[in-house]
């Protein structure tokens, strides 16, 4: 599922939190998806080799995996 829009922005998510440790390139963060209301926190590390991040995410009842890659 794509999320970002054709600028690679994420449109419908507002970022409220964000926290990254360079020692251990762990991240941890809230945000908000503003069509649905619905509050998400998230949580990964860095993959500086793959140049990656991937983790998990939480929405309410809901979990997934999450993979956020520059282009």
């Amino acid at each position: 599922m794509k999320c970002h829009d054709s600028r690679h922005k994420l449109p419908h998510f507002a970022l409220s939190t964000l926290s990254f440790t360079a020692a251990t390139g762990l991240l941890t963060g809230t945000c908000v998806d503003v069509t649905r209301g619905v509050n998400l926190s998230f949580g990964g590390a860095l993959l500086q080799k793959q140049g990656l991040v991937t983790g998990r995410y939480l929405a309410g009842a809901r979990t997934g995996l999450m993979m956020m890659q520059a282009r």
